[in-house]
């Protein structure tokens, strides 16, 4: 009887350490599918993330870091330097996009009396900031800068102004903005005393704002030797 006994509380402890081992199985199994599954979801995002990327560039790896210098001038197409030219040259980025259209990105400003955004990225620079887009005027900036027009740079230094943007480094990178079949722009006067023929003179305008994707930016032309501005 007593064998028995022994036999039988032998039996109970190895059919406790099969459930445990079950149990420990099932748990890394689970580990293990859960694996799967965010690797599963990480190469989906990054497969996302690579034809979103393709959509907005075009295939063009073209992103640097220039110090800005202000310049003079109407609209939002900036100055740079001829390796610029040569690289998107090399890259056909001349044959994909006209008019060529960049995205401006001002870097870690906090020394500027910015505050600090939540925007990801700024691995170049620290966070990444406010953000515009610019057309090119034409590339005989010196190397290293960037010359930014007074639109623009009013653009990413906000209120600010323009004394803010001496020294500030920006992000430039190159994108293709989208042309749907039908698309507009809504203008908002600022002010008083706009000349009648608004629409004419924003026509004749537009040419020297390329690259305007949408969002809260101004506009600016000049109307009998006067300057205006609207909000897009």
């Amino acid at each position: 009887k007593e064998r028995a006994e022994q036999a039988r509380a032998k039996r109970e402890l190895e059919a406790k350490r099969e459930a445990r081992a079950r149990l420990e199985m099932d748990r890394i199994d689970s580990v293990i599918e859960q694996k799967r599954e965010r690797d599963r979801l990480d190469r989906e995002a990054a497969l996302e993330a690579e034809r979103l990327e393709l959509e907005r560039t075009g295939g063009v790896k073209f992103c640097v870091v220039l110090r800005a210098v202000p310049t003079t001038g109407d609209g939002e197409r900036v100055t740079l330097p001829q390796s610029a030219l040569e690289e998107l040259e090399r890259q056909q980025a001349l044959d994909l996009a006209k008019p060529l259209a960049f995205e401006i990105t001002a870097l870690d400003l906090s020394s500027s009396g910015f505050p600090l955004g939540d925007a990801p990225g700024g691995q170049e620079a620290g966070l990444l900031l406010r953000t515009t887009h610019a057309g090119v005027a034409e590339f005989t900036a010196d190397e290293g800068t960037i010359g930014v027009p007074p639109a623009t740079a009013l653009n990413l230094t906000k209120s600010l102004g323009l004394g803010a943007l001496a020294g500030l480094q920006v992000r430039v990178k190159f994108v293709k903005l989208p042309t749907p079949p039908k698309s507009f722009v809504r203008l908002q006067p600022r002010g008083e005393g706009f000349h009648r023929e608004v629409k004419t003179h924003t026509r004749g305008a537009a040419h020297l704002y390329p690259a305007s994707p949408g969002g809260n930016e101004t506009l600016r032309t000049r109307e009998r030797g006067r300057e205006r501005e609207r909000e897009r």
